[in-house]
Order: structure tokens, then C-alpha cells, then sequence
């Protein structure tokens, strides 16, 4: 699925991975990228999008997940 809006971003809602047990989570109903942002050693903030919504999330999440990579030029 992807996705196309006025900001011209578009993306697919691939999920995510668990590392942990190595399952898929979420494919076509959500996605998830890194950022840059740590919360501590062990947590990353990640921000969320789910294809029924408009809203953009934040949450941390534990590094033993695998996210999307977005790469952005400053």
C-alpha cells in the first residue's frame, strides 16, 4: 500500500519486525521509521503512521525491534 499526500511524502505501511522472536507485525495497517533520537540506551523514539489516520505519532520504542529507515537531506 502506498500512500501519497499534499506534503508529497509517500510511504508504505510495511509493519514492523520483532528481533526478539522475528515476527511480523502491522504490514498494511502501519508504519514505523527511526529518528535520531534516543530515549536511553536501550530506547529509540520512532514516529508511527497508521493508513485510517492523519496524525503523525511519537513513541519510544526498544532497539530489539527493526523499523523502516527514512534518509532526509539537510
Amino acid at each position: 500500500m502506498e500512500g501519497f499526500n499534499s506534503s508529497g511524502f509517500s510511504g508504505r505501511a510495511n509493519g514492523s519486525r520483532s528481533l526478539l522472536n522475528s515476527h511480523f507485525y502491522g504490514a498494511g495497517e502501519f508504519a514505523c521509521w527511526w529518528t535520531s533520537s534516543e530515549e536511553d540506551s536501550s530506547f529509540v523514539w520512532v514516529r508511527w503512521l497508521k493508513i485510517d489516520s492523519t496524525q503523525v505519532s511519537r513513541y519510544f520504542y526498544n532497539k530489539e525491534h527493526a523499523y523502516s529507515v527514512r534518509c532526509v537531506k539537510d
